[in-house]
Order: structure tokens, then C-alpha cells, then sequence
């Protein structure tokens, strides 16, 4: 199959796009990146040159537009209609199952983008969380209801709570009695905080107050 029939190519290019600024701006409170001793104040200069670099291909016009989505004067969210809800899900589900599809047809038994995701459904009833509507349109809100993009990130997210949980994650959502002491410590630490208010949007606001001079290990930050 050539690279430009991939269903999955879109998504590696955003995921080698996303490692790349990670290697860039990922830093902690007491260490920039695993492995290097290079100042926060430079990542910072390094990762805002960057910006700056990427922002000026541009036109103004747009440049100005991104300026007020993120300050919530604009937004670039579609107006949710039944008919766009509904014809949404219904191309989400049958992105699910090219993604599928082409993992078999693939012989991807290893690493497939659609195991976790197939784990999942085999196991699963009707009424199982990762069949509701309301869970679906996580995902394809997210994608500003991109059906293609949203079947990526959704099977991205079953992997991951599957290595980062086990299988039981795949069938009930993850609930604070799954977490460990440690895991809960770091929680309540108050690194990441929700604000009691929206933005101009009704966007939800959250606070990341990076580790407050925590150290966790590499598992315990992403779960």
C-alpha cells in the first residue's frame, strides 16, 4: 500500500511533529529534559523562536485569527448541529473500522494503532462506555469533528490506557480507586488545576503549574 493511501499517515506526520516541539520545550521544574543540563531559560528562547518561526509563514490575517482563538474572541469551533452530531458518529464509526481493516489487511500484529480498540470491543456491551455517543464526541470535538482524525486519537487512547492501566480500563472509565498512593499524591498536589470560570469561549481552563518541585517517575506523570 503507498504512504499516500495510509489512513494512518496524517497521525505519525502530527506525531513526529509533536516529538520534535517536545524535544524542544519539554522541561521540569528541576531539569529541562531527560538527559540534558541545558537551561529553562534557553529551552524557553528556543521553544518562542520556534513559534515565531512557524507563526511568520503565515499571513497576518491568520496569524491575527490564531491570536484571538487562543484568547477566546474567535473561535474556529464548528456550531454543533444534530445533523453534524449524528452524521459525525456515524463516519467515526466507520473510520474505526477502515483503521481496522487496514491493520489486518497489514498483518499488523504487533504495535497495531487498532488493538486496543479491538481488545476492547471484543469484551464490551452495548451499553460499555467506549460505545456511548457522549465518549465519541469527546474525540471528534476534539478534532473539530474530523471523523479520520478522531478514529486516530480515540484508538491512540485505548493503547494507552491499556499499557498505562491494564485491559480493565478498556471496558469502565478510569475512576480515582484505580490510581496508586503515589499516583494520588501527585494528583492532589495541585500541579494541574481546573479554573472555576470559562474562558470568553466557554472554554475550560486549566492551570499546569509544571511538578512544584516534585519528582515523578516517567509512568506515574503520564498516568
Amino acid at each position: 500500500m503507498e504512504g499516500g493511501n495510509d489512513p494512518r499517515a496524517a497521525a505519525q506526520n502530527d506525531n513526529n511533529n509533536n516529538q520534535e516541539t517536545m524535544s524542544i520545550v519539554s522541561h521540569d521544574s528541576d531539569d529541562c529534559s531527560v538527559g540534558s543540563d541545558i537551561p529553562d531559560v534557553e529551552y524557553l528562547q528556543a521553544a518562542t523562536q520556534k513559534i515565531s518561526l512557524e507563526l511568520n509563514k503565515h499571513s497576518f490575517d491568520y496569524r491575527n485569527h490564531l491570536t484571538e482563538v487562543v484568547h477566546g474572541v474567535a473561535t474556529q469551533t464548528r456550531e454543533e448541529t444534530d445533523f453534524l452530531l449524528q452524521s459525525s458518529l456515524t463516519q467515526l464509526t466507520s473510520e474505526l473500522e477502515q483503521l481496522v481493516l487496514y491493520d489486518w489487511k497489514n498483518n499488523n500484529t504487533t504495535n497495531a494503532l487498532s488493538a486496543g480498540y479491538l481488545l476492547s470491543r471484543r469484551g464490551s456491551t452495548p451499553d460499555a462506555y467506549i460505545n456511548q455517543n457522549s465518549f465519541r464526541l469527546r474525540f471528534l470535538r476534539a478534532e473539530n469533528f474530523d471523523a479520520k482524525k478522531a478514529a486516530v486519537r480515540l484508538m491512540r487512547f485505548m493503547n494507552f490506557v491499556l499499557g498505562t492501566f491494564g485491559a480493565f480500563a478498556l471496558f469502565r472509565p478510569i475512576m480515582l480507586s484505580d490510581f496508586k498512593r503515589s499516583e494520588l499524591k501527585a494528583l492532589q498536589s495541585g500541579w494541574l488545576q481546573p479554573l472555576p470560570f470559562r474562558d470568553r469561549s466557554g472554554r475550560k481552563v486549566l492551570v499546569f503549574a509544571d511538578k512544584l518541585g516534585f519528582q515523578y517517575d516517567a509512568v506515574l506523570w503520564v498516568s
